[in-house]
């Protein structure tokens, strides 16, 4: 008789279990068909330290600032943003009349109670012939350079950053570097 009860309450016990992981499962698939919103920030800053060299690489040049509103030109730090930072590898030399693709990094976002994080994936920078000229239709100004990189999130969403790197002109008092853009991940 004993035995016969004791039967019985396990399968009353794993009732519950098996009940939960159907509510799982189900919560789980229609998890994953809802779409995460759509991100597009400004983003304002710095270039803090310009990355270690060896040979034509170079590895961890750090950038970082704060958000602001999309597509606007560089912007002064506020405390109704968010903030960023990117470290970026590349070869080549940058500067004036050159071009250098970006090779990897990582970034983060913080924006609110959200934090975004991921790695650079590919880009380039690329500067115009002299201090003088400007990018054709890019907007960032004379002697300014055009930034274009890819990146993906941890959960595997791409995106891009595009914007403008003032690196240039640190010889006529910018410093440090500034650089401006607007981060998209559809």
């Amino acid at each position: 008789m004993k035995r016969n009860m004791r039967i019985d309450m396990d399968g009353h016990r794993s009732m519950p279990i098996g009940i939960g992981l159907a509510i799982a499962i189900a919560l789980g698939g229609c998890a994953s068909t809802v779409k995460a919103p759509a991100i597009s920030h400004g983003l304002s800053g710095y270039e803090i330290f310009p990355g270690n060299t060896s040979g034509s690489v170079t590895a961890g040049a750090l950038f970082s600032g704060w958000t602001h509103e999309s597509n606007s030109p560089w912007q002064g730090a506020s405390s109704t943003g968010g903030t960023w930072s990117v470290t970026a590898n590349y070869t080549g030399k940058p500067g004036i009349d050159g071009s250098v693709p970006i090779t990897g990094g990582k970034w983060i976002l913080a924006v609110g109670e959200a934090v975004i994080v991921g790695k650079v994936t590919g880009g380039t920078i690329t500067w115009p012939s002299s201090l003088k000229s400007e990018l054709s239709g890019r907007g960032c100004g004379q002697g300014i350079g055009y930034v274009s990189v890819s990146l993906t999130t941890n959960e595997g969403r791409q995106g891009k950053m595009t914007g403008c790197l003032d690196d240039t002109h640190v010889f006529l008092g910018i410093f440090p570097p500034k650089i401006w853009g607007t981060l998209t991940i559809p």
